[in-house]
């Protein structure tokens, strides 16, 4: 079951205020989504934090919405 994602404010020193850490079932950051500064068209950047890394695991998109979908996509084919 791949469980319950949500968004918090991500708690690192110097991130805006749109850098979200990704949140497995209230306890465990599986990933991250911050606007990508300089990023022009896709400015949203949403990665799975996992071992091994894959480019697969990581993106970019137009709007906040589309990152989370994509990521949310992602840790779903991942996690059957």
């Amino acid at each position: 079951m791949p469980g319950h994602l949500t968004l918090r404010r991500t708690n690192i020193p110097g991130a805006g205020t749109d850098d979200w850490s990704v949140i497995l079932d209230g306890k465990e950051v599986i990933g991250r989504i911050y606007k990508a500064p300089n990023r022009q068209g896709n400015a949203w950047f949403w990665g799975l934090t996992m071992f091994p890394s894959s480019a697969a695991n990581t993106g970019y998109a137009s709007h906040l919405d589309e990152a989370k979908a994509r990521l949310k996509a992602r840790w779903h084919v991942l996690n059957r």
